[in-house]
């Protein structure tokens, strides 16, 4: 538990937000041109995939939505804003608590993992048992990998800690792979 947690301190102190740098000092350069600022990049449209559980809590159902994104970053964030907004048909249950959140999304181009630092919220209204905990876990680490195909795996923290259950019986302590065996479709439970 030491390693992990050491461990998790390390990603945390790397990707910690950094103080503007100081302005630098040197000699003064004057341009009689006006330099027009550089206009924000317009967001993209992108289509996402969530997964949402069905009726019965037995797979993660596919809901399509268009959002607009600026990078991948706003992509994450985006994603789980909708996940946490909940499913579009009226057939499938929501796979977080309504009053969810985090503090950042983490891409981590090293490791090739997307980070979420969810708030206590994420446990707190969260009805708990293995299933509902299952369904939660990967509708966000499925809709997540699904949506930025960089990336290989999801570790969910929570209050900025790493965890060894999500709230009683489903590990988080690592970083979680895409679980297809959930989703509709694949055979296992038709």
């Amino acid at each position: 538990m030491g390693v992990l947690t050491t461990g998790v301190g390390l990603l945390l102190w790397m990707y910690r937000p950094r103080p503007a740098g100081a302005p630098r000092l040197g000699p003064s350069v004057s341009n009689s041109a006006t330099v027009a600022p550089t206009p924000a990049p317009a967001p993209v449209e992108h289509e996402i995939t969530l997964f949402f559980p069905d009726a019965r809590s037995e797979r993660l159902v596919p809901e399509k939505r268009r959002v607009p994104a600026l990078d991948d970053q706003d992509l994450a964030q985006k994603v789980l804003a909708a996940l946490v907004a909940g499913p579009q048909n009226p057939d499938l249950q929501p796979a977080l608590p309504s009053d969810t959140q985090w503090y950042r999304v983490v891409l981590d181009d090293r490791h090739y993992w997307i980070i979420v630092d969810f708030t206590e919220s994420v446990r707190k209204a969260h009805p708990g048992g293995s299933t509902a905990e299952v369904m939660s876990v990967y509708a966000v680490v499925n809709s997540l990998l699904a949506n930025l195909k960089a990336y290989q795996r999801v570790w969910l923290l929570i209050e900025h800690q790493a965890q060894t259950v999500f709230k009683f019986h489903v590990f988080i302590g690592a970083p979680l792979p895409l679980n297809t065996a959930l989703q509709e479709g694949n055979g296992l439970a038709e």
